[in-house]
């Protein structure tokens, strides 16, 4: 069991409670959480931009799907160009590449 205390002040606090099966989850969450605690450019942010980034995350989660091509994973976005295997980017070095995939940025087209 994980317990996050927070609040405005050291009076008005709240107990957020997390539960995990196994000890080794519970821990890579503490160390989740200890990062962004202490991450002193995080702590600088925002509200509104702390909650854009947690929903662009959990939106990328929920919509990437893992498709199998032959022997190779590529991940699939909805709004993303399906990536061709061992294409490398333009403008990057071969020497450096060595046959990675680059995923192409460039948004599929939809009917609106």
């Amino acid at each position: 069991m994980l317990t996050v205390v927070c609040g405005p002040d050291l009076v008005n606090i709240t107990y957020l409670n997390f539960m995990a099966f196994q000890e080794d989850i519970a821990k890579e969450w503490a160390d989740e959480l200890f990062g962004l605690a202490t991450n002193l450019l995080a702590q600088n942010m925002s509200r509104e931009d702390t909650l854009e980034k947690a929903c662009l995350i959990a939106n990328i989660r929920l919509h990437f799907r893992v498709a199998k091509r032959g022997q190779q994973l590529l991940l699939q976005h909805p709004l993303v160009a399906p990536v061709e295997p061992n294409k490398a980017a333009e403008n990057s070095n071969p020497h450096e590449a060595l046959g990675e995939s680059v995923a192409s940025l460039q948004p599929r087209k939809t009917a609106v």
